[in-house]
């Protein structure tokens, strides 16, 4: 199983926050939503295969990643105070595995970076409409 990660500011040009992505070779279709999407590790192969994926990956739009089994952070008594001292790609990880809404919010009133802050606003309403 890997995690495809789907940004859609990333984009050139930036997509809404909503956006999806659909991508299409005839006999495969692979929808993204913005956010973490797991994927299996053969539709992941075909992802990364695609004539778009390259392009989508150097502007940051697509990640692919190991999907890990490791516990959610949903302690806020053990959970860092703010996300400042990761960078992006650290605090998106953590942000995947944070289960805490209040803990989400929390950092989404100290975060400044505009990616980081959509990770948050992303979690938070998957967390909240689920």
């Amino acid at each position: 199983m890997k995690i495809v990660v789907f940004r859609p500011e990333a984009c050139s040009p930036p997509r809404g926050s909503r956006s999806v992505l659909k991508l299409d070779t005839g006999r495969w279709r692979l929808t993204l939503t913005p956010g973490d999407n797991s994927i299996s590790d053969d539709d992941a192969d075909k992802l990364q295969k695609h004539s778009d994926f390259a392009r989508y990956n150097e502007q940051g739009a697509i990640a692919v990643k190991d999907a890990k089994g490791s516990p959610s952070p949903s302690d806020s008594t053990t959970a860092p105070v703010s996300l400042s001292h990761l960078n992006t790609d650290e605090a998106e990880a953590l942000i995947g595995k944070t289960d805490n809404v209040e803990l989400l919010q929390k950092w989404l009133k100290a975060e400044t970076r505009k990616t980081t802050r959509g990770d948050l606003d992303r979690r938070i309403e998957q967390l909240t409409t689920a």
